[in-house]
């Protein structure tokens, strides 16, 4: 059986940012820097659905992400594709062997 090759599904390119904790003083602050850049992706939106937060209805976008395995990528980090920046909600390994992981990431619009 030939390798598997991972250029038949991955089209598009994403970028990883990592939140990073920083302060003094007791105060904390949250802000994302870049980890990956470039990483070739297949980028699936799969659905939408409505949440409530603090009273306001929100439109929530639900998209399955397919990375090459070789990315570490965490339910804390941030997806950004084109000028849209989405929240990780799981990680894990779809093809044996690591050869691709799967995302799923929400985007609140």
């Amino acid at each position: 059986m030939p390798p598997f090759n991972t250029n038949l599904i991955f089209q598009s390119t994403i970028n990883v940012e990592r939140a990073i904790l920083s302060g003094a003083s007791g105060s904390w602050s949250e802000t994302f820097s870049g980890v990956y850049s470039g990483i070739p992706a297949s980028v699936q939106p799969v659905g939408t659905g409505e949440s409530l937060n603090y009273g306001r209805k929100n439109t929530d976008v639900l998209y399955n992400i397919y990375v090459p395995g070789t990315y570490t990528v965490l339910v804390t980090d941030k997806i950004v594709f084109g000028t849209t920046t989405l929240t990780v909600i799981e990680v894990s390994n779809q093809i044996s062997l690591n050869v691709a992981n799967k995302i799923v990431c929400i985007e609140n619009i």
